[in-house]
């Protein structure tokens, strides 16, 4: 439960920070929406099951300073809707855990330092809940709440990197915890994993709505409480295409 109120009083914070900046300061605010079609490679499971759309709509805060300012800091919120890979057998199970999940909602804060066509990402504090269902044909869900740290490296809006970890938990509600722990075995509801994600723009400079060529990598760090499961790692690669999206490439998501 400690991690639940941390968690909440942090949300409470970071949320009452981006709509009290938003009333005082109006034209800084910016709708961020998204669509993402992606494709999961998971080994021994590669079918359509694993082709995975996504759409994420969220608002975009400056808190200090303004875009292309050397130093600002920037919040991000929203939620998103996507399609779970196939879990009906323990091949997709930690895949599942490390992706974006059927539905979720994503708070994010960013450093940003600026030099030149550069662009310095440190995201200390992000927070994230997700829910995953149908493993092993029940209809159960399992609720995951997670906190991510990382850093990224933007030249232009034409290339993007970043390296971002995630520690995330099971047992927001005993309903959840108890669906984990029968499904995965464990009483650990807690799991780590780390994700490079790479972005570059494939239309035009002048596009005002671009898309983007989308890769990521996730691994497991504690992958060793699952000496059953196969699949620690998972590669992804798909197309982001931005709607009104003004903040240029899409690198500041999960």
């Amino acid at each position: 439960m400690k991690t639940l109120y941390i968690f909440t009083l942090l949300f409470v914070f970071s949320a009452s920070t981006l709509f009290a900046q938003a009333q005082e300061n109006q034209d800084n605010a910016e709708v961020s929406m998204s669509a993402l079609l992606s494709y999961n490679f998971i080994s021994g499971k590669n079918n359509l099951s694993n082709l995975a759309p996504e759409i994420f709509m969220g608002w975009n805060q400056f808190v200090l300073g303004k875009k292309g300012d050397v130093f600002s800091i920037q919040t991000k919120v929203g939620p998103y809707a996507s399609t779970q890979v196939n879990v009906k057998d323990s091949v997709s199970f930690l895949p599942a855990l490390m992706l974006p999940g059927q539905v979720g909602f994503v708070l994010n804060n960013y450093l940003i330092i600026k030099q030149g066509n550069h662009e310095f990402l440190i995201s200390p504090l992000n927070f994230g809940f997700k829910l995953l269902s149908n493993f092993k044909d029940s209809s159960n869900t399992i609720i995951q709440h997670n906190y991510r740290a990382g850093l990224g490296y933007q030249y232009k809006d034409l290339f993007a990197i970043t390296f971002q970890y995630s520690r995330a938990w099971h047992n927001l509600t005993s309903s959840s915890e108890d669906v984990y722990n029968k499904i995965f075995g464990t009483n650990l509801t807690r799991i780590e994993y780390y994700t490079v994600t790479l972005q570059s723009r494939v239309t035009n400079e002048d596009n005002p709505n671009p898309m983007y060529l989308f890769a990521s990598w996730r691994k497991f760090d504690n992958s060793n409480i699952f000496t059953d499961l196969p699949n620690s790692k998972i590669l992804t690669f798909g197309l982001r295409k931005s709607i009104d999206f003004k903040d240029g490439i899409n690198s500041k998501r999960k």
